[in-house]
């Protein structure tokens, strides 16, 4: 069994580097370099995907560092390259088409009208598969030339609405987690500024000055001028 140890985030991370690639639609391929060999073994595998038009057209891109996908080739090279540290290389346990790569090894499904606003999700209709991005898009490879929007197709985003899926799925491969409330640490919480209480005192210019005088002062100051004043009278 194999043990899932990346996130779904970790995941659409990797796939977004392959934006940035030199990419192409090839039947069968799973992020190889584009040379004469791997498309001449690919035109003798699936020779009905592969017409001579198509491979004048591939042997062209050879040595210009293209890299080669189809649909579920895309999702499989995350896992057969050591989940993008390593160069892709085959694993038998990851070689799904794209209906078991999706529906056949999901750990959770559902219609497509449910569909999680998560990234990292499968999404499946019958001989395509993608990978829901969040925020109504897919990343996909396709050979679709009016979502790819070149003749033989490349690694893409498009619109959810733009293909008629019918099931999303998460990988059992995968660990799905979901964006955690930002967490304020204690050193960054500003404390309520403390009021001081008044001096007694003010010093304005060497001079003391006498604060507020009270009600309660004001007796005070009578009481000590009439004890005085008895005083002097005896």
């Amino acid at each position: 069994e194999m043990i899932k140890i990346k996130t779904n985030k970790e995941f659409v991370s990797y796939l977004k580097t392959l934006l940035n690639r030199n990419t192409v639609y090839m039947w069968g391929e799973f992020g190889r370099l584009v040379t004469n060999n791997t498309i001449d073994g690919k035109k003798k595998q699936y020779p009905s995907h592969y017409d001579d038009t198509k491979v004048k057209y591939l042997k062209s891109l050879v040595g210009k560092n293209y890299y080669a996908y189809d649909c579920a080739g895309l999702i499989k090279s995350y896992f057969m390259s050591d989940y993008g540290n390593k160069k892709v290389s085959y694993i038998a346990g990851y070689d799904k088409d794209a209906y078991e790569i999706t529906v056949g090894t999901a750990s959770e499904k559902g219609d497509i009208s449910t569909l999680p606003e998560e990234e990292g999700v499968l999404l499946y209709m019958k001989g395509h598969c993608g990978v829901y991005i969040g925020d109504g898009k897919v990343i996909e490879c396709t050979s679709n030339q009016k979502i790819s929007g070149i003749k033989y197709g490349k690694v893409c985003i498009s619109n959810l609405s733009a293909r008629p899926w019918k099931t999303w799925t998460k990988s059992k491969w995968l660990s799905y987690v979901k964006n955690e409330p930002e967490i304020v640490k204690e050193d960054e919480i500003k404390e309520e500024p403390k009021i001081e209480e008044p001096k007694t005192l003010e010093v304005t210019d060497n001079k003391e000055v006498k604060p507020d005088i009270t009600v309660e002062d004001k007796k005070e100051e009578v009481k000590e001028e009439t004890k005085t004043l008895f005083e002097k009278i005896w």
